[in-house]
This record gives C-alpha cells, sequence and structure tokens, in this order.
C-alpha cells in the first residue's frame, strides 16, 4: 500500500527499545521536559521516524515526547487493507498491543490518555483506525492519514463510543493505493461512533505525508493543552 516518502526533514536521534521482531522509538522532547505525547504508526515500508521527521518543526514538539511502535519487517500485516478481515487479524492484532505498549509507557511516565494523540499514515493509519474500534485506551485526539478500517465493507463490530473525540482524516482524491471513498466511510463510521472528524481531501494522487496534514497534526497535539 505504501510506496512514496512520507515526510522529510532531518531526523531526530531515535532511542529504540527493541522487542522480538517490533521496536518502540522514542523522539522529541525529553521526558522531563513533556507535557504531551504523540503516539505515531508507519506505513508499509517506511521506518518509525517518518511521522517524527515532519512534526519535530512545529513548536508544540519541545514540548512532546513521540513514541513510534514499528514493525521490524516494516509491515504490520501482509494482505491488503480491504481484504477480508481474517487474512490479517492475527499481525493486526500483535500490532494493536505494540500501540496498547506505546499508552502503556507513556503512562508510566506520568502521561495520562487525555495528553495523548494517536496519528498514522497509510498502512499505520489503518492500524490506527482499528485501535479506535479495538476498545484499548482511549487518546485525547488521532489523526488517520491515507487510512481506512480494514476491511470496510465489512468492519469490526466497535467494542466503545468516540464521543466528541477529535479525529482528522486526510488523503488524495486519486491515491492509487486508497481510494477517497473508502476514506469517507472510515469517517462515517467513526462519526457514528460520536467522534468529531475533519475531513481534509486533497486534489492529489500523492501517496505522501503533506505539510498541510502535519499541520493539521500539530493543532491536534497543541490541542491538548499542558498537564494540570
Amino acid at each position: 500500500m505504501d510506496s512514496a516518502h512520507s515526510a522529510r526533514g532531518t531526523a531526530p536521534t531515535p532511542m529504540p527499545a527493541v522487542m522480538a521482531g517490533y521496536g518502540l522509538a522514542e523522539y522529541g522532547a525529553s521526558w522531563s521536559d513533556s507535557d504531551r505525547v504523540l503516539v505515531t504508526v508507519h506505513g508499509r515500508d517506511r521506518t518509525s521516524d517518518e511521522l517524527p521527521i515532519g512534526f519535530v518543526s512545529h513548536p508544540v514538539s519541545r514540548v512532546t515526547r513521540i513514541l513510534a511502535p514499528h514493525a521490524n519487517s516494516k509491515s504490520w500485516y501482509d494482505s491488503r487493507y480491504d481484504a477480508p478481515r481474517a487474512e490479517n487479524a492475527d499481525q493486526v492484532n500483535v500490532g494493536l498491543g505494540k500501540i496498547a505498549a506505546a499508552f502503556a509507557l507513556a503512562g508510566e511516565k506520568g502521561i495520562p490518555t487525555s495528553k495523548i494523540v494517536l496519528a498514522g499514515f497509510s498502512q499505520g493509519g489503518c492500524m490506527v483506525a482499528e485501535y479506535l474500534l479495538s476498545g484499548a485506551q482511549r487518546p485525547a485526539a488521532a489523526a488517520i492519514f491515507t487510512g481506512s478500517v480494514l476491511d470496510i465493507a465489512h468492519p469490526r463490530q466497535p467494542t466503545a463510543g468516540l464521543a466528541g473525540m477529535p479525529v482528522v482524516l486526510s488523503g488524495g482524491d486519486a491515491d492509487p493505493w486508497l481510494p477517497a471513498a473508502d476514506l469517507r466511510a472510515t469517517g462515517t463510521l467513526l462519526e457514528a461512533l460520536g467522534a468529531d472528524v475533519r475531513f481534509q481531501i486533497f486534489p492529489d494522487g500523492d501517496h505522501v505525508v503533506r505539510s498541510q496534514e502535519m499541520s493539521l497534526l500539530g493543532e491536534l497535539v497543541q490541542g491538548v493543552g499542558p498537564r494540570t
């Protein structure tokens, strides 16, 4: 699903904690300087720094710790996002556990879920959508860049509502990997669960994270406010 580079710039220095087949890289402000956390999920054939690279230029990054779960294979699941969910279910469930581990680490460091934003691009965006439906710890806000609920024609039964959660859902109207119709269908599903979905459809077919999308992500992270 992923082929082009999603963000450009100078990569921050990671501090990975490697698990079997997976890792958790850390970027951005130190824990002592952070009052919020951004959890980012990479796309297929990408690395953990793809979203942090673009985000570190935003002013709020100075008080944001970035946690980036990553698959060492650079893929969260093998089949297409619109394949029958059973084809990807086992891999997806493992990946969702790695996202949950990032939330757990933030909690250990004193950052509540009300100060956590979750974001992903492409295959990572699909993982974010699945996480929101899973009933796991709920973030304060989420961004899904060119992503969709898996097997959108037969989505999993949500286990929790998303009342009032801000969600940015964006992508190109001619993206070759994910039709805008599936992006919109995902937004409709999230809205039905109570999420406050903000659509941003771009008039292009670029499979990238655009600077405008990084600005939207910065606004979400800025919006959670400092710890009180």
